[in-house]
């Protein structure tokens, strides 16, 4: 636990905090859960540059009578006061402090327009929310600027428990759309919390079919939340989400860029985009930049992508480094090219070593290439991978149910080098086997769209080394790419 504690004081370094404000009695995890939308996804983040803000996540949850009084009157960049820290910690001991020393400072709003509630709401504390309830119901009903609900919050405070709360006392602020046209399920989405995506698919399913005033689905905020968890939620539950475009045609590809995750965003690429091909869109300045930084980092080791759009969105020293690895990419694929069959042959006649295969490689690829990912990238778990999501993506296209597949993917993407052919082979003859008889067992739960059985024939065609004409005319009708 205490490695675990020390993780998170490097996430909150990484959101910007000096290190000089992390005192060992902070509760790291605490401090980042509470701090991250704020500090992270608001176009006007918060920022921490004093002790006073971050006393209250400490491990003892103790503050003095002392440090009350001497910082009641502080304020942090956006205004937000020492009573909002206090019930955004849920601090029950220091809110009845105030109750009885400066109640005043419980009708002071921050420049959102969020009283202490408000906080409160975003601290999951099912105790701090009944003593609000019990001391200042009135408060629970007001909003903040852009029609903003206690309902929002407690739903980016990624507690399922909280949401049962509002759930009982006030459930009608979990439907309500704020001025941008996002309700609560959307907040739970851009946290990345799936406990939360668990809880409004039990108990608001239909939330999830709604869109905000931009066209997006709340499977954006999941790409843009960055955690892979959430993405991977929607991708089993709400596939055609991964699909969708919103009014200015912004897709799932932007926000995954935008979310700064380089995995996030080759997961969208690979599975449900081209994985080829990004192109970047005119969005606001410091979602941009996160895009830009994000595929600069993607591109140091992915070799697939060989082209990208509006590159006139990105300063010139940007567009040049971006360029470079674009043309770096174009030459490994036509290294690629030649070298599959010199393999071929190989195998019949020279009996190369993978090592050996490797050198070769490394003599005819771009200077500072990984040899290993691009002999990788030609085993055959990888054209399988190939194979499997490209129907998958046919099938998110035509609405076909892809919980099976899905999982299939995960399981060939989880072997990297080491193929259990055997394992594999077995496990796709007794689905098939299932299927003929009528079963749904309960890895398919339903019968496969007729694209996906062809993609399983494929796969079969591949690891028993079929080499029928069929086989092979199916296989080449896939362009499979190199």
């Amino acid at each position: 636990m205490h490695n675990t504690n020390l993780d998170y004081k490097a996430c909150l370094i990484d959101l910007g905090l000096s290190s000089t404000l992390l005192i060992e009695q902070l509760n790291y995890y605490e401090a980042y859960i509470r701090l991250k939308p704020a500090m992270q996804f608001y176009q006007y983040p918060l920022v921490i540059d004093a002790s006073w803000q971050l006393m209250f996540f400490n491990s003892s949850k103790t503050v003095s009578d002392y440090f009350l009084q001497e910082y009641k009157e502080a304020t942090d960049n956006v205004g937000g006061a020492l009573v909002h820290y206090a019930s955004w910690a849920g601090n029950v001991d220091a809110l009845n402090w105030f109750k009885m020393n400066s109640p005043e400072q419980f009708v002071k709003r921050d420049s959102k327009g969020r009283k202490a509630s408000h906080y409160a709401a975003m601290s999951g504390c099912t105790k701090a929310l009944d003593w609000f309830k019990a001391n200042y119901p009135e408060q629970l009903l007001e909003r903040s600027y852009g029609n903003v609900t206690h309902g929002h919050y407690i739903a980016l405070s990624g507690s399922a428990d909280a949401l049962t709360w509002m759930q009982v006392h006030y459930p009608q602020q979990l439907l309500i759309k704020d001025s941008n046209g996002i309700s609560p399920v959307f907040n739970a989405a851009w946290m990345g919390f799936t406990q939360t995506l668990d809880w409004f698919y039990r108990n608001y399913p239909h939330e999830f079919l709604k869109r905000d005033n931009s066209g997006n689905v709340p499977g954006y905020y999941a790409a843009l939340s960055g955690s892979v968890k959430a993405l991977t939620w929607f991708e089993n539950n709400y596939p055609e989400q991964l699909l969708e475009t919103n009014k200015y045609g912004f897709n799932i590809t932007h926000y995954a860029a935008a979310s700064g995750s380089t995995q996030q965003l080759q997961k969208v690429l690979s599975r449900y985009h081209s994985p080829n091909q990004f192109s970047f869109i005119n969005m606001n300045k410091k979602l941009l930049e996160k895009s830009i930084t994000c595929l600069l980092e993607l591109l140091k080791t992915n070799y697939s992508i060989t082209k990208v759009n509006n590159l006139s969105l990105v300063n010139n020293e940007q567009k040049k480094l971006i360029e470079t690895y674009l043309e770096r990419n174009k030459a490994i694929k036509e290294t690629k090219m030649r070298f599959i069959p010199f393999t071929q042959l190989s195998a019949h006649l020279l009996k190369l070593t993978p090592e050996l295969k490797m050198q070769v490689l490394n003599y005819l690829l771009p200077k500072d290439t990984n040899e290993k990912t691009i002999y990788h990238s030609l085993l055959p778990q990888q054209r399988i991978l190939f194979i499997l999501k490209n129907t998958l993506r046919e099938s998110v296209k035509s609405g076909h149910d892809i919980k099976a597949l899905n999982k299939l993917v995960n399981e060939v993407d989880a072997m990297q080098e080491s193929l259990d052919k055997a394992a594999l082979l077995n496990q796709i003859e007794l689905f098939e086997k299932e299927l003929q008889a009528g079963q749904k067992n309960h890895f398919f739960k339903v019968t496969l769209a007729p694209n996906q059985l062809t993609c399983l024939s494929l796969i079969k065609a591949i690891l028993t080394k079929e080499e029928s004409h069929q086989a092979s005319h199916q296989i080449d009708s896939l362009k499979v790419p190199v």
